[in-house]
């Protein structure tokens, strides 16, 4: 895939703001213009290989998918430690990563290969995972955020509607809503948590989110959420009888019971 065709496809699936967009389309472009320059050196690289034995191989692009090579400087260089890694003190880094790396004839040193101990290190397993991150927007924080508050909001929304629900069929009922005891113990929690508790039992995905199912801080059952619920109710009755008779005049029959 070309690298133009490549970034439209990542800015489909990434929604940053302008700046962090503009830093990580950057990236993934310059990737994906050195995966074009590596296969235009191999032709070069080859015909190196057949005049000296000391030269840089290609065939190293396929074992070191993290390697770049400059024709111009003849170095070789770690792509993903250049550009995530975090430590600014450049005695710590390797020639990979600040002056590049051109002495061939120990590539041949076994597990002393520099390429094979810089793969090991702790700081190149960290720049690369940084790197694969990078290249799977569906997996940024942003997008595993947004799935997890939307989970969270659907959840509430049940919640507070099963709270609805019984709230307002209990006025409807002119019932009480408290209880006497409405303690663990209790075998009666009074008319609203029991009715929150029919509903539960009755419908699987009531029963996931409400009670003890539900955050301790945001159970929507206490008389505070109660009274608010009720609240709402009557201010709506209130506009709906204003709507209905303008300014005319209106009682409320109260009985003493």
């Amino acid at each position: 895939m070309s690298p133009s065709l490549y970034l439209r496809s990542c800015r489909q699936n990434i929604e940053l703001n302008d700046c962090c967009y503009c830093l990580v389309s950057l990236i993934i472009v310059v990737i994906a213009l050195l995966g074009l320059i590596n296969q235009n050196l191999l032709s070069i690289l080859r015909h190196r290989e057949n005049l000296s034995l000391v030269a840089f191989q290609a065939k190293w692009f396929n074992q070191f998918l993290w390697l770049e090579y400059s024709p111009m400087t003849n170095r070789a260089y770690c792509f993903y430690c250049y550009l995530f890694r975090n430590d600014g003190n450049s005695s710590n880094c390797s020639a990979l990563v600040i002056s590049g790396y051109n002495q061939w004839k120990r590539l041949n040193d076994g597990s002393k290969c520099m390429f094979l101990t810089h793969l090991r290190s702790l700081d190149h397993n960290i720049c690369e995972r940084r790197a694969e991150n990078l290249m799977k927007p569906s997996q940024h924080i942003d997008k595993v955020m947004h799935t997890i508050s939307n989970e969270e909001v659907e959840k509430r929304c049940l919640r507070l509607k099963s709270s609805i629900r019984s709230a307002r069929w209990l006025a409807f009922q002119r019932r009480s809503f408290r209880g006497h005891d409405e303690s663990e113990s209790s075998l009666n929690h009074g008319n609203f948590l029991e009715m929150i508790k029919i509903l539960a039992e009755t419908n699987t995905e009531i029963d996931k989110v409400v009670m003890k199912n539900a955050p301790k801080n945001a159970q929507d059952i206490a008389s505070s959420i109660q009274k608010e619920i009720l609240h709402i109710m009557a201010n709506r009755v209130r506009r709906m009888i204003h709507a209905e008779i303008g300014d005319g005049y209106f009682c409320i029959l109260v009985d003493e019971a």
